[in-house]
């Protein structure tokens, strides 16, 4: 259980203590229901969620713990975490892993893995992914430790942001630096997203960071949240990512798509500020990078 305690502002004077958390505090009907079942304080003295406040009161909630879900397959495996308080755990994805388990019974996941760490921690959360990344695509995920946390962090991602940075195939023109491109599910494939006319409204910055005889780093960000939504874009626009099989081509040197989630900027829920996280390019994106600027001296 979290126990949360905030400094009524002078706006607060006179509001009921559920319609505070409502208008200050971003707590839904839904996460209020689940609130209320449990002790509410001002000053120390138990309420009700009627009771009116005062500028400059004491309160105090708490928020059930929740727990894992029963098909997570708890892993020790490696971890490595890059942020952690009591409201959010911040991870650095290996690519491979999926970020929760699939249809397959006892698959292993990046949530199970969190899953065993917080165990091995003594430490009893529930696991809220408040974004994904594709299996293939390594980097940063921030989880939520609790049901507000969870509400919260979806509400305001959009006031941060989550950097990406990819190698496509080919050299991207510089003053190429925007993509609105609607997308949409292929209709002959359960995995596969396209470009559409009648998709959804799809837009991705990009950023040259570095060209090689073969190839480009690139910066992306993303304005909206498709389904594989770099990857179409790169694809799209003639430079689809190094590895990637689904949209692009195979490579000899690579065994997934060259994609990575490398910065994330979040509001963080109870703190009310933002936080950076940042994740650097993972071995084998390195190693590959390494080979193509060999090449520039050959």
């Amino acid at each position: 259980m979290r126990t949360i305690t905030w400094s009524m502002p002078s706006g607060a004077e006179g509001l009921k203590v559920k319609n505070f958390l409502s208008q200050y505090k971003d707590v839904s009907r839904r996460l209020w229901k689940k609130i209320d079942t449990l002790p509410l304080y001002i000053n120390g003295e138990q309420v009700r969620g009627n009771d009116r406040l005062s500028a400059g009161d004491e309160l105090q909630i708490s928020i059930p713990a929740g727990t894992v879900p029963a098909h997570f397959k708890e892993s020790r495996e490696q971890l490595e975490v890059l942020y952690e308080d009591e409201d959010v755990i911040v991870v650095n994805k290996p690519a491979g892993l999926p970020t929760l388990p699939g249809r397959a019974v006892g698959e292993e996941s990046l949530a199970g893995r969190l899953a065993g760490y917080l165990r091995s921690k003594g430490i009893q959360s529930a696991i809220h992914p408040v974004s994904r990344l594709d299996r293939g695509t390594s980097g940063i995920v921030p989880f939520a430790c609790h049901a507000y946390a969870h509400s919260r962090m979806e509400k305001h991602m959009d006031a941060g942001a989550k950097e990406y940075m990819g190698i496509v195939e080919g050299r991207w023109p510089q003053e190429f630096t925007f993509i609105d491109v609607p997308i949409r599910p292929s209709t002959t494939s359960l995995v596969e997203q396209i470009a559409a006319p009648d998709g959804k409204r799809a837009v991705t910055t990009a950023e040259v960071i570095e060209l090689l005889p073969e190839y480009t780093v690139m910066k992306f960000g993303l304005k909206t949240g498709r389904t594989h939504q770099i990857r179409v874009h790169a694809s799209v626009s003639g430079f689809p990512l190094a590895g990637d099989t689904l949209y692009g081509n195979e490579n000899e040197c690579l065994k997934r798509q060259a994609l990575h989630a490398c910065r994330l900027d979040f509001f963080h829920p109870v703190q009310e500020t933002m936080i950076t996280v940042k994740a650097p390019f993972p071995e084998d994106i390195n190693d590959f990078l390494t080979s193509q600027r060999l090449k520039v001296f050959k």
